[in-house]
Order: C-alpha cells, then sequence, then structure tokens
C-alpha cells in the first residue's frame, strides 16, 4: 500500500508542475506559412529533451501532385547552434502526417530544420522532381530554452 501511493504521489507532483505535460510537438502544417510549436500555446522548446515533429508532406505539392506514379520520400535536415548538419528519413505515409522524435542535446540554444522531398522511378534513378521546404530558403529556426 504505501509503495502504490508514493507512486500516485510522485506522478500527481509531477504532472501539476508540468514535467510531463512540457514535451514539444513542432506542428509543420499543410499551410506552407503555418508551423506551430505545441499547437500555439507554446511552453517552449527544452535542451535535454524530446520533441515530437509531424510534418504535413502535402506542404510540398511540386512533386507529390505531378509525379504520383513515381516513390516520393521526404528528409528533414537539422542543426543544433549552427553546427553540424543532420538528416533523418520522414515515413511518408499519404494524407496522414509523418511523425518522428528528435532528441535536442543539453546547452542546445537554437534548432534550425529544413525539408527536402525527391520523387524517384526507382532505387538506381536520380530524382524525377525535387523541391525544398525552408522558409524560402530561411530555414526554420526555433529557440531552445535551458532549463
Amino acid at each position: 500500500m504505501p509503495k502504490i501511493f508514493f507512486n500516485f504521489l510522485f506522478l500527481s507532483l509531477i504532472t501539476y508542475f508540468g514535467i510531463i505535460a512540457r514535451a514539444a510537438e513542432i506542428d509543420f502544417l499543410n499551410n506552407p506559412s503555418r508551423v506551430q510549436v505545441n499547437g500555439e500555446a507554446s511552453q517552449g522548446i527544452y535542451s535535454g529533451e524530446n520533441i515530437t515533429i509531424k510534418y504535413d508532406q502535402t506542404r510540398l505539392k511540386t512533386c507529390d501532385a505531378n509525379n504520383r506514379m513515381y516513390q516520393s520520400f521526404v528528409n528533414t535536415y537539422y542543426q543544433f547552434d549552427g553546427g553540424q548538419i543532420y538528416s533523418m528519413n520522414l515515413p511518408v505515409n499519404g494524407a496522414i502526417p509523418a511523425t518522428t522524435s528528435l532528441f535536442i542535446p543539453k546547452g542546445t540554444r537554437l534548432l534550425t530544420m529544413w525539408f527536402y522531398n525527391y520523387t524517384i522511378q526507382s532505387p538506381s534513378a536520380p530524382p524525377v522532381c525535387e523541391a525544398y521546404d525552408s522558409d524560402y530558403g530561411k530555414n526554420f529556426n526555433f529557440v531552445i530554452q535551458n532549463p
């Protein structure tokens, strides 16, 4: 009985102080001019934590609309504090936004992101179509909070 009470009290305190509810989510909506952090009720993005990234691949209509018979891919490029550029593939699955998670290293102050969409006819062929989603070349920049 004391262990159950302790677990309940611990989880209640964590929820009350917002430790669990603080996890950030960045939503890249289908309108290219719309990006939301935590549904615009932003508590911020914190270093040392995972964030969820949701990407609606219909933002990049150039390749999708003209090349439905080809295989389409979306790569996410990101960097912390202007350093090394990393990339990861997003699962392209039709009308459902692609979702992935990303760990923000401790001490990070800036997250920069952009997306690259390409379609191919076969794995060995060059891209048939290429498009970038990068806030018109400025890239998407998010200030990171350090607790």
